[in-house]
């Protein structure tokens, strides 16, 4: 392990342990946040010796794209199973209850829209950010996609769900939005570390406001007609001082828009052939009249079918918006 890599490490565990012991200044009796605190003082101390990113069972190296993703990391990809189970079943089982309370709920009416969505998680802890709020005047939501990190992107996770919380009760542009959150990203993960996301600001008229920074398509459906809007800009997290460009939509009663992240477009099949978003359009065109959670239910039927017994490959969310 080179000093080169150690150093963009060790700043950022000096700025997670800040954050924690912050935090500890509210709750001091905070067990997890205490333990998580001594966790990040060990990975510190391992650093000053010279001794981080080898693995405690076999001394090798450990690879360097996993130390990058979890610099609390103790053993190789071969080895990580000797770390005591419970532990890892505890940090696991932290990071899961963490990222649940930060979903919102599977329906959320407001500003003259329907919002419902379907989540599914594949491994431990969730790589995909899905967010639903209704402020009053304007109902916004949010649906990403983040490099998969380990216990580490239960952290990440919930600073950007807080960022964007703050913001938008605020309610500033969605272009100011965006860039702030951005910021607040990239100087809190490794330049490694990103994430696409797709951003919206609904109102009572109809108009929709869309940032899609390097995500899929977001669809819209008028009657059984389909289109897509392609992204808008890059990933959020690249550049400290990246910007934004917004799109404006207007939809009319009974329009739709659909949003969904990567895990749909590439759940396989046995023969491991992409879904695609073509299929999901023509789905869409077959049941454009059905009410947003019954849409939903023909996605999750047909999504089944296509998978047979193939094991799901990615996280996976789908968030349907209809104007009433």
């Amino acid at each position: 392990m080179t000093p080169k890599i150690m150093l963009p490490l060790r700043d950022e565990l000096s700025a997670r342990r800040a954050r924690i012991a912050d935090a500890l200044q509210v709750a001091p009796g905070n067990t997890e946040l205490r333990r998580l605190l001594t966790a990040v003082d060990a990975a510190l101390e391992r650093i000053e010796g010279r001794a981080h990113g080898l693995c405690e069972v076999c001394h090798a190296l450990t690879e360097r794209e996993p130390l990058l993703a979890d610099p609390l990391m103790r053993f190789c990809v071969g080895h990580v199973l000797h770390e005591p189970e419970t532990e890892l079943e505890h940090d696991y089982s932290v990071a899961t209850k963490i990222q649940v309370g930060l979903f919102p709920p599977r329906e959320v009416l407001g500003a003259g829209w329907r919002a419902v969505y379907h989540h599914e998680r594949v491994g431990p802890v969730n790589v995909d950010y899905c967010d639903l709020l209704d402020a009053g005047q304007n109902l916004y939501f949010v649906a990403g996609h983040t490099i998969n990190m380990g216990v580490a992107s239960s952290m990440l996770m919930a600073q950007l769900h807080a960022s964007f919380r703050a913001l938008m009760a605020l309610q500033p542009s969605l272009q100011s939005i965006m860039e702030r959150s951005s910021r607040m990203y990239c100087g809190s993960t490794l330049p490694s570390h990103f994430g696409t996301l797709v951003c919206g600001k609904a109102n009572p008229s109809g108009e929709v406001e869309l940032c899609n920074s390097g995500h899929l398509p977001v669809f819209l459906t008028r009657g059984s007609q389909v289109r897509t809007l392609n992204p808008t800009s890059g990933p959020v997290g690249l550049y400290y001082d990246e910007r934004f460009a917004v799109k404006k939509v207007r939809l009319a009663p009974g329009d739709t828009m659909v949003v969904c992240t990567d895990g749909v477009a590439a759940a396989r099949d046995e023969h491991a052939t992409a879904y695609g978003i073509d299929r999901l359009a023509e789905l869409l065109e077959e049941h454009h009249t059905a009410p947003p959670d019954r849409l939903l239910q023909h996605f999750r039927e047909d999504l089944e079918l296509y998978r047979g017994m193939a094991r799901p490959v990615d996280d996976l969310t789908m968030m349907v918006l209809r104007k009433l």
